[in-house]
């Protein structure tokens, strides 16, 4: 999300449809996603949903920087 559209509850709609959609599958039974480490929003907003930390590995990104990827779980 856009710096300028931060702190309206995008994300917390995002989410909602997520969980939403992925619960309505039945056979969905966690959910894992990933960014980079200095993506500081992102993290903040897996954090809040309660998504948890399972694993860091240096990626090389599109930018061609090495840097690591945070994985994180929710388990339903």
């Amino acid at each position: 999300i856009k710096a300028e559209y931060r702190k309206l509850g995008l994300s917390r709609l995002f989410f909602e449809a997520r969980f939403k959609w992925a619960k309505e599958q039945k056979d969905i039974k966690t959910l894992v996603l990933e960014h980079r480490d200095d993506n500081l929003p992102s993290q903040k907003a897996h954090q809040k949903f309660g998504f948890r930390l399972v694993e860091s590995n240096d990626l090389k990104w599109p930018d061609g920087a090495l840097r690591p990827s945070l994985k994180y779980q929710l388990d339903f």
